[in-house]
């Protein structure tokens, strides 16, 4: 049966196949196709919905439905920890990581020397604490690492731990914040102190959730239990901690800097996004609709990015007790960024916004998903980088359109840090805790597959003859290929048997041989403006 052109819609995935009889579901029979139990039928996909359930490499999957060469992900290493919490990178390109579960800071070495397949770490610092939630380079070049729920952070030279060394720990390391401490100082400063509140301090958790530093050197700590921005100078001796900014909210999940040098903070409890000048006076720029700011970021234009997530008309959960000695901690409240949340994100509400916040102008909303949790932006010269939970996705967002692509499917729940690098983006993931290399190449993949979109599978119901494959106009750039079999999963136990090898199409026809599925492969250029498939059928 021939079948016009005004039979297919635009920029669909169509694959025609002749069959022996079948049965075929009503969602996958084009319009106009015949309802018979043999003849000739139509597979669509049309839907960026439908092309997630592929396996993309190097592609980026549009909201629009198309399919673009993109940057290629590719694992440099999967850690002994759950959750690669913070990643950062000194002058030279060496890379260090602050994990959880175990607690460590790692180091990894140059962004360089990753380029070329699975990278080695080694142990600067390990702790008995949950996770060392955030590490940070410092302008003298030592690390700055903050771990919860102790709500410490420690100065670690790296040149102290040299190749074999035995890593340092809270006895060896140097504390240059302590949360507890400065909560202490400040209470016992009040006209109104108690006696044996220091005691009942000892127990309480407390949280170090971001660390920035400013040009002149000066290093700012968000804190939550309560909401307190703290600033210390590790230039001097046993620096002292300075409250440089109160907020009435039980945390300060996340700080940045605006294009006038004022200190930007995300809350959790009312979502708010305040501006903090120099002297510590702080401004709401922002009231979200949800409860939680969970990252934020500036644009060239000083446009302010933010982030929320959760319901505000549920509660925090209850505060539950640390198990001393025990191999586990429990978070005493469910919200992004915490170890709980990464172990339980069924408990979190559903879905995800980013708004736009400009001055002069009412926030506007760029992008909203149901199923992600944002948990780091980014803004790039090509839009908004955002990584995203709990299928391990990073999609890149058009700041002005909100039209977004999907850009990576990394093998973890939750894409959680981030650090730009000379030779890419460096991503650390929490379930499992692993760091994958984001590049504009293909990196450790094979070069003839750096930029390949592997189909879902398609059942016909009972062994079929497959037909033609056509490219829409427009389509640039690309190769397709196909493979059949008579098994559901072309891999099982880590073998292909029971499926053909992939096959090239001849005249744009499936070479494919009889079988039952089917599946479709589109292999894209990496030379010039790299290629782009706006449908096949």
């Amino acid at each position: 049966m021939k079948l016009s052109r005004s039979a297919f819609p635009s920029r669909l995935f169509r694959h025609i196949y002749r069959g022996f009889p079948m049965i075929l579901p009503a969602a996958l029979l084009a319009a106009g196709a015949p309802l018979l139990a043999q003849g000739t039928k139509l597979w669509t996909q049309s839907r960026f919905e439908e092309f997630e359930k592929g396996t993309p490499q190097g592609v980026e999957i549009t909201s629009d439905g198309k399919l673009r060469s993109g940057p290629v992900a590719s694992e440099t290493l999967t850690t002994p920890s759950g959750f690669v919490w913070s990643v950062a990178a000194d002058k030279t390109g060496t890379v260090y990581l602050a994990t959880g579960s175990p607690a460590t800071v790692l180091r990894v070495g140059t962004a360089e020397k990753m380029g070329g397949g699975k990278a080695k770490t080694q142990t600067l610092f390990e702790t008995k604490a949950l996770a060392v939630q955030v590490v940070r380079v410092g302008p003298d070049g030592a690390l700055y690492a903050a771990t919860i729920p102790d709500g410490k952070v420690y100065r670690i030279k790296p040149d102290r731990v040299t190749d074999g060394a035995k890593a340092l720990d809270e006895s060896t390391a140097e504390v240059v914040f302590d949360l507890g401490k400065a909560e202490d100082e400040a209470n016992a400063a009040k006209p109104d102190a108690k006696v044996g509140e220091a005691a009942k301090s000892e127990s309480k958790s407390r949280y170090v959730w971001d660390m920035t530093f400013d040009k002149s050197g000066k290093l700012y700590i968000a804190t939550g239990g309560p909401g307190v921005i703290y600033r210390i100078d590790p230039a001097v001796a046993h620096p002292k901690a300075e409250a440089f900014f109160k907020s009435d909210e039980q945390h300060v999940r996340v700080l940045a800097w605006d294009k006038s040098g004022n200190l930007l903070a995300g809350s959790d409890g009312s979502g708010l996004v305040y501006r903090i000048d120099a002297a510590g006076k702080g401004y709401v720029l922002f009231s979200a609709p949800r409860r939680e700011i969970t990252a934020l970021t500036v644009g060239d234009d000083g446009t302010v990015y933010a982030a929320d997530v959760g319901d505000k008309s549920r509660n925090p959960l209850p505060q539950l007790p640390i198990q001393n000695g025990a191999s586990s901690i429990t978070i005493s409240f469910v919200q992004p960024g915490s170890v709980q949340a990464a172990n339980a994100s069924t408990s979190l509400p559903e879905g995800t916004e980013i708004f736009a916040l400009k001055p002069d102008e009412a926030p506007r909303k760029v992008w909203s998903g149901k199923d992600e949790i944002v948990y780091r932006l980014n803004f790039t010269g090509e839009g908004i980088v955002a990584l995203t939970g709990n299928r391990g996705r990073i999609l890149k967002i058009d700041s002005k359109s909100g039209h977004f692509s999907d850009i990576a499917h990394l093998e973890a729940q939750q894409a959680v840090s981030m650090v730009e690098t000379a030779g890419g983006w460096l991503v650390g993931t929490a379930n499992t805790g692993k760091l994958y290399r984001l590049e504009n190449g293909g990196g450790a993949v094979k070069k003839d597959e750096a930029h390949s979109y592997a189909s879902d599978v398609l059942d016909a119901g009972a062994a079929a003859r497959w037909g033609r494959v056509e490219a829409e106009p427009g389509s640039y750039g690309y190769e397709i290929w196909t493979r059949s079999g008579n098994v559901e999963q072309p891999v099982r136990n880590a073998k292909d048997w029971g499926w053909s090898p992939w096959q090239k199409t001849v005249d744009d026809k499936v070479v494919s041989p009889v079988g039952r599925y089917l599946q479709w492969k589109v292999v894209l250029s990496d030379q010039g403006n790299g290629g782009e498939v706006a449908g096949v059928g």
